[in-house]
């Protein structure tokens, strides 16, 4: 361990919305080398629900830039609107905090210049993408790396929900949102194939459903990636990814842990993975899924010094890529 921290790691939150108290606190809560001391927010409610969850002695702050400047917290995890995510997140790389960010994070120009900073700055830098690092995303690697299954195809992410998009009549308000809810799977893709991105287009069943449909993206080697989402018409929810390559094809069932995959000489292998973060309770909520091994990956990188494993700023630059991409196809104003 580090010198720096041969205590416990003291953490600060920029935001303490239903994601926050819900996913990654109760995380935090449990791990015995970190201390929550600090919350910043934007209404005194969610300050006293702070205080009364996790005690009188932390920090309350109305004004995230004045939580940045206590010089006694080594990290912070930001979950904050999209419009400001991007400028607050800067704030707290100059401020010298080790940070972890919820995405979408639209940057715009200023893209080059958090990656100036981060690389000046020496600390750990994390996108929240849990999905990423899921056990049977990484088994999924290891089959592509292990088995001759050859060159990879295409990429298919399959999303099936009811998350009550209908609520939104503005057609463009439900595809911004779809482009930012896109970010936890089509990363995904990088995790089996590093090329640049070439072009991303986005499909929708008709013009009153933006929320049911395709975005597509196309890479400089050749691959396809595919992600599909029905965000209404799925009770029960699923989550499902298909890897085709030249030699066989991979399947996997991210919410219950099962995989499968298959070679040249049609023998089929299956795999379940009970070790996934996937319990009944978390599974519902899909997004769950994943998230204690990205905080974890996070905080130990800080102890460790590792950083190999976490979703820098660099690995989201095909994310990034994607996103303006879609804007422009759709004709919509990217934030920035």
């Amino acid at each position: 361990m580090p010198d720096t921290y041969d205590k416990k790691l003291r953490i600060g939150l920029v935001g303490l919305g239903n994601w926050a108290k819900s996913v990654y606190l109760p995380i935090l809560l449990k791990r015995e080398d970190v201390d929550i001391v600090a919350v910043s927010a934007r209404t005194t409610e969610t300050l006293d629900f702070a205080k009364s969850l996790i005690g009188n002695e932390i920090g309350l702050y109305g004004d995230y830039r004045d939580l940045l400047g206590k010089t006694d917290i080594d990290a912070v995890f930001i979950g904050i609107p999209k419009d400001v995510t991007a400028t607050a997140t800067i704030d707290a790389v100059r401020a010298g905090k080790h940070v972890f960010v919820e995405p979408p994070l639209f940057l715009g120009k200023r893209f080059s210049l958090l990656e100036n900073l981060i690389s000046s700055s020496g600390k750990s830098f994390h996108v929240d993408v849990e999905l990423n690092y899921l056990p049977i995303i990484e088994r999924c690697k290891e089959i592509l790396q292990n088995n001759n299954l050859g060159e990879l195809i295409t990429s298919k992410i399959a999303l099936g929900v009811n998350w009550g998009s209908t609520s939104q009549t503005n057609n463009y308000a439900m595809m911004e949102n779809v482009i930012g809810l896109s970010t936890w799977y089509i990363s995904l893709f990088d995790m089996f194939n590093s090329s640049p991105v070439k072009s991303a287009t986005y499909t929708s069943l008709n013009e009153k459903t933006a929320d049911i449909g395709s975005i597509k993206v196309g890479y400089q080697n050749g691959c396809l990636g595919e992600w599909q989402f029905n965000l209404r018409d799925y009770p029960n929810p699923n989550l499902n990814c298909e890897l085709t390559l030249t030699n066989g094809t991979i399947k996997c069932d991210l919410l219950k842990g099962l995989l499968e995959f298959q070679v040249r000489d049609g023998n089929i292998i299956k795999e379940t993975h009970l070790e996934q973060n996937l319990d009944p309770a978390i599974a519902e909520a899909i997004g769950f899924a994943g998230m204690q091994e990205s905080v974890n990956e996070f905080i130990n990188s800080i102890y460790s010094e590792k950083r190999d494993g976490l979703f820098d700023l660099r690995k989201y630059t095909n994310v990034k890529d994607i996103h303006s991409m879609l804007y422009s196809y759709l004709s919509l104003e990217e934030p920035s």
